[in-house]
């Protein structure tokens, strides 16, 4: 993992306003959260383009259904190499969400792409 502390949060409006002001963070210690609004509206290549310009992502698609398929969409997130994702789980016989590596709490578990490389791939 990097040493990113501070995640920036971009909205669901991309484009050159969001490019130029990114700009500046460029090769700081500063990521990029990237929530479900931009990344329907955006598809995958907005987490490529963001990693490409040498940002950390964090993937905020807040994953929330059966065990199976939320390991399925972990899996398929992780390809896309995001620095952190997030997973919400109820804790439960059969939840698969503990694998995850995050802390153990009711609604959150918080993984980072390594934890989910040992976990779920």
């Amino acid at each position: 993992m990097s040493d990113t502390r501070i995640y920036v949060a971009l909205t669901s409006e991309w484009g050159n306003t969001a490019r130029k002001l990114l700009e500046p963070l460029a090769g700081l210690p500063v990521g990029v959260k990237v929530g479900l609004e931009l990344f329907v509206r955006e598809g995958p290549g907005i987490v490529e383009e963001l990693r490409s310009s040498g940002f950390p992502v964090f993937l905020d698609l807040k994953f929330h259904d059966i065990p199976h398929t939320v390991a399925g969409a972990v899996r398929s997130a992780c390809a896309l190499e995001p620095e952190i994702i997030n997973v919400h789980g109820l804790r439960g016989k059969g939840n698969d969400g503990g694998r995850c590596g995050g802390k153990d709490r009711q609604h959150e578990n918080y993984c980072s792409n390594r934890s989910h490389q040992h976990g779920l791939r």
